[in-house]
């Protein structure tokens, strides 16, 4: 089994990291949170705060729209993925410099609204847990949150994929055609074994445009506007 194997030897890679970083994995970590360019987190400034969360959030951003195939999830689907009693939630997204390099600023620039309403939104549902949103970082310390986790949730990405493939509890993955043989109304979904969990419906909102209204993208994320309306609005 092809998954099996990737799993195995992404968890020993991420084995030796997490040795190699032994005293921050067991004093923790503070978050740069100054500025658009910063962390945030709803932790006390100076708190030292766990390597590994209970629950990881992967939320791919700048370079989504437009795309048929990336897109985002609805913030009620995470939501609803998350155990009640979850202490520590981290959405662990792009470095916001990323999309720049790419040549990618026209939604990119809409990127911390829609991470900040995603904070607020958390917050509001979890409200005895610690939320961070981690901005870029050490890519390996991200892949060892998104494979350690108790629940991981997985955008549209390939960056997920193979943290979500080593998971041993829940791995959260939305059906599109970059991974899954996808069809509008017959995905094909390989089995990668019981950790993986495919999500298939509500299916991810590809719908937004480089000049779509935050306000807009915030609520069709939050599902108090209907997603079809995109598609009229000017």
């Amino acid at each position: 089994l092809q998954y099996a194997l990737i799993g195995r030897l992404m968890n020993d890679a991420l084995d030796a990291h997490l040795a190699a970083n032994e005293k921050l994995v067991k004093t923790g970590m503070i978050l740069k949170t100054s500025g658009e360019d910063g962390d945030q987190s709803s932790a006390a400034p100076d708190a030292f705060l766990p390597v590994i969360p209970d629950v990881a959030i992967q939320y791919r951003c700048g370079d989504t729209v437009p795309s048929e195939i990336y897109g985002f999830l609805p913030f009620t689907t995470m939501v609803s993925l998350i155990p009640n009693d979850t202490r520590t939630i981290y959405v662990l997204t792009d470095n916001p410099h990323r999309a720049n390099v790419l040549g990618e600023k026209k939604f990119s620039s809409k990127c911390h609204g829609i991470l900040t309403a995603l904070f607020i939104h958390l917050q509001s549902e979890f409200s005895n847990a610690t939320i961070v949103v981690k901005r870029g970082g050490d890519a390996f310390l991200d892949y060892a949150r998104l494979s350690r986790s108790k629940v991981t949730i997985c955008s549209a990405s390939t960056f997920c994929l193979w943290p979500a493939l080593a998971h041993t509890g829940k791995a959260y993955f939305p059906v599109t055609s970059l991974v899954a043989g996808w069809k509008p109304d017959s995905p094909v979904t390989p089995d990668f074994g019981p950790h993986f969990i495919w999500l298939s419906s509500p299916r991810i909102v590809t719908e937004f445009k480089p000049d779509t209204p935050i306000a807009d993208v915030i609520a069709v994320l939050k599902e108090t506007k209907p997603r079809s309306d995109l598609k009229t609005s000017k």
